[in-house]
Parts: structure tokens; C-alpha cells; sequence
């Protein structure tokens, strides 16, 4: 696919990709530096505001895939798929394998009940 006229729109493509990109990125790592990996809390918080953080980013993604398709840029397509591949296998494993702490988190490991007082023995069914 040529483009004789609009290069320069579609080199205008890949700034703002690379922007959408970027800049999202940055605020994130500010929201969770420094990372508390003991923490369940600070697990759950980070991959919450990852996931919510990266729909910008895949915007760019795609923009940086039509832009490589429209100049005929192999490399970047082939780059920004695998890219797209390994964020997915990553998000994946976030949701499939939240780590040992999350029935600590949720208070099933020691059997505790919503709303009960700590040290509360939960009442006995007949």
C-alpha cells in the first residue's frame, strides 16, 4: 500500500503512538514506585492500576501497527506484535495466578467471616 502524498501524516502517526505510549507509563510507575511486594494490598492495587493504566498504551499500539502497515515497516509490525503477544500472556497470568496471598486477602485462610469483630469466634449452626 502506497502513500505518495500522506508519508508525512503517517510519520505523524508513530509520534503520537510513541506519545500514547509513553506517557501513561510514567504516571504508572509513579502511582506504584516503590514497589511493596509482601504487601497483598500493594499487589492488588498495582495490577488494578496497570490494567486501567494500559488502554492508552494499546491504543499506541495500534496506531504504531497501522502506521508500520501503511509505510511498509515489517520490522515495526513484527516488533509490536510480539509486543502485543507477550502483554497479553503477562495480563493473563496477572488474572490467572493472583498469588498465595489472595485468600489471605479475602480472609478465607483463617476462616473468617465479613463483618465479624477479629478474635470473634462465628456462631455454631445446629
Amino acid at each position: 500500500m502506497a502513500l505518495p502524498k500522506g508519508r508525512s501524516i503517517v510519520w505523524a502517526i508513530y509520534a503520537v503512538a510513541l506519545v500514547l505510549l509513553v506517557s501513561p507509563l510514567v504516571d504508572l510507575i509513579g502511582a506504584i514506585w516503590p514497589p511493596r511486594m509482601g504487601e497483598v494490598s500493594w499487589r492488588f492495587g498495582a495490577f488494578g492500576l496497570t490494567t486501567g493504566a494500559l488502554v492508552s498504551p494499546i491504543l499506541g499500539l495500534a496506531m504504531l501497527k497501522v502506521a508500520g502497515v501503511l509505510l511498509e515497516h515489517r520490522a515495526v509490525v513484527r516488533t509490536v506484535a510480539a509486543i502485543d503477544l507477550i502483554l497479553l500472556l503477562v495480563l493473563l497470568g496477572g488474572l490467572a495466578f493472583p498469588g498465595k496471598g489472595a485468600a489471605q486477602h479475602s480472609g478465607q485462610e483463617e476462616g473468617l467471616i465479613v463483618g465479624m469483630p477479629p478474635g470473634q469466634a462465628p456462631p455454631k449452626l445446629l
